[in-house]
């Protein structure tokens, strides 16, 4: 189980990495994911990750679109 320094440390890396960067980590956990038996606690880390990390890609496409809006006007 993630304990909250892990959590801590992950989520500071969503805000801090670049977008090639969160495409090989989600790459990277998808991996990991069809590695681990379903069911266990690392395969529920790896699927909250993954949450996350498609929650801060969504949120960044969400700020492109409102910034290329304003450019537009």
């Amino acid at each position: 189980m993630l304990d909250h320094d892990e959590i801590r440390a992950f989520r500071r890396f969503l805000n801090t990495a670049s977008r090639s960067e969160l495409a090989d980590k989600r790459s990277s956990i998808d991996r990991m994911l069809g590695l681990v038996t379903q069911g266990t606690e690392e395969a529920r880390d790896l699927r909250f990750m993954l949450r996350l990390l498609r929650e801060e890609l969504g949120a960044r496409a969400e700020v492109d679109a409102i910034v290329a809006r304003r450019l537009n006007r």
